[in-house]
């Protein structure tokens, strides 16, 4: 029941307000592992993960899930609803997110800030506050990249890294991560991706690991 009441009010979100044209997005990704921002690798691997999201007038929400092949199961379904706002060449990003993860469900709100300029960089601060707002429990990401255009094919070199505050229990800096990632326009509506990660875990449970994925996103 929660989670269809969080559904409808992510839905209620997009259309009760006096918003223009609405945008859909699906994506569909298959990945050796699920590695999370703060540099955990969640399940056996490979893994499916499919995102659906709409969105008009800098609002959103979205629907992700991640499917493991081995354990025949989904490890974790986010319920998303955001709000984005763009100055230029600077974007402001504020969502609640539901995470349900074998019935440990938890609440996160997560702020993002984005700027393009000699290299792209994003900074995210994410709080759990299933326990409540000031619980104390705070991932901070960090990443610089530098879009490579050659026509409809771009590749972007990037850096990031992971700084954790009581998350999960856990104090310190998580992981360093080079990627590189490359999309490729097949129409206005399509485009194929691939990224290759190298992680150098900097916590004993954050493993040093080379991954990979590839997907297509759909834009109605």
């Amino acid at each position: 029941m929660k989670t269809l009441a969080i559904v409808t009010v992510m839905l209620l979100t997009i259309f009760s307000c006096k918003c223009q044209a609405a945008e859909v997005v699906f994506s569909n990704t298959l990945a050796s592992d699920f590695v999370t921002k703060s540099g955990s690798v969640i399940g056996e691997g490979p893994v499916n993960q499919s995102l659906f999201g709409i969105s008009s007038d800098g609002f959103y929400a979205s629907v992700w899930n991640n499917y493991d092949f081995p354990e025949r199961r989904a490890t974790e379904t986010d319920l998303i609803v955001g709000k984005r706002l763009s100055f230029g060449k600077v974007s402001a990003d504020l969502s609640f997110q539901r995470r349900i993860e074998k019935g440990d469900d938890q609440n996160l709100l997560e702020l993002g800030l984005k700027w393009k300029g000699v290299v792209n960089g994003s900074v995210l601060w994410s709080r759990l506050v299933t326990d409540g707002l000031d619980s104390g429990k705070d991932l901070f990401y960090f990443e610089i990249g530098k879009p490579i255009s050659f026509g409809r094919l771009v590749l972007t070199p990037s850096v990031s890294s992971a700084y954790l505050s009581n998350y999960y229990a856990a104090t310190g800096w998580a992981h360093q991560t080079v990627r590189l990632g490359t999309d490729y326009a097949l129409s206005k509506n399509v485009s194929v991706f691939t990224q290759v990660s190298y992680q150098d875990g900097l916590m004993r449970n954050k493993p040093d690991l080379l991954y990979a994925s590839g997907g297509v996103k759909l834009l109605f």
